[in-house]
């Protein structure tokens, strides 16, 4: 669930539309960040056939290209993330 959003002037807030997303339908994504990886997507158009999930999300919001943040406690348990 998507706890905290912060959006510029004029952005509409999508926070409402990424509530209680089953958490198996973005594999790529989370395989990534549960290893510590950042995720940097310059083009959604190049992502691999595998993240066609993460991509259909991302296209739905117009966002183009992203940059995403793991958080993790000490242990390296991932707890959430920027982006």
């Amino acid at each position: 669930s998507n706890t905290c959003e912060w959006c510029a002037a004029g952005i509409e807030s999508a926070q409402e539309i990424l509530q209680d997303l089953d958490s198996s339908l973005f594999s790529w994504w989370l395989e990534r960040l549960k290893n510590g990886e950042n995720i940097v997507i310059e083009d959604i158009n190049a992502l691999p056939p595998e993240a066609s999930n993460e991509k259909s999300l991302l296209q739905s919001q117009g966002i183009k290209s992203l940059l995403v943040v793991p958080i993790c406690l000490k242990n390296s348990e991932l707890v959430g993330f920027l982006g």
